[in-house]
């Protein structure tokens, strides 16, 4: 798989799923960098609301030889979707490959979820999937 280029905005990646992907897609990467030496090289920028996660999962990606941008924003909010992208293109250039990984949900049986809940549940699952597309 060739990467040269490549700029991949990968949402989520603060907790749960998305850090497991940002790691993922650094040590993939950072692999094929180590056998095929630079000709695999891809640009990453991590988008989440917390920096915490955020930090550490870049850090790793950097030891791996990768440029990675770090973007604090709530893609359920199109407004700050559109400033993620425009930070992400401003920093590491045009993003060619976006990674949708939000998502967010109270385990409980949905009877029991407030019209509020619900609303979360869409903003953050559908509507910033959206966003981010659309933006990209």
């Amino acid at each position: 798989m060739r990467l040269d280029g490549v700029h991949m905005l990968v949402t989520g990646v603060g907790k749960g799923i998305g850090k497991a992907i940002g790691k993922a897609i650094g040590k993939a990467i950072g692999k094929a960098i180590a056998i095929m030496a630079a000709s695999y090289r891809a640009d990453i920028s991590i988008a989440g609301r917390t920096s915490g996660l955020l930090l550490e999962t870049a850090e790793k990606i950097k030891r791996l030889g990768r440029k990675c941008e770090i973007i604090i924003a709530d893609v359920s909010d199109y407004q700050a979707v559109v400033q993620m992208v425009e930070q992400a293109e401003k920093t590491l250039g045009p993003i060619n490959v976006l990674v949708n990984n939000v998502g967010w949900d109270n385990a409980e049986p949905f009877w029991k979820n407030s019209p509020e809940h619900w609303d979360k549940v869409i903003d953050t699952n559908y509507k910033s999937v959206i966003y981010c597309s659309r933006a990209v």
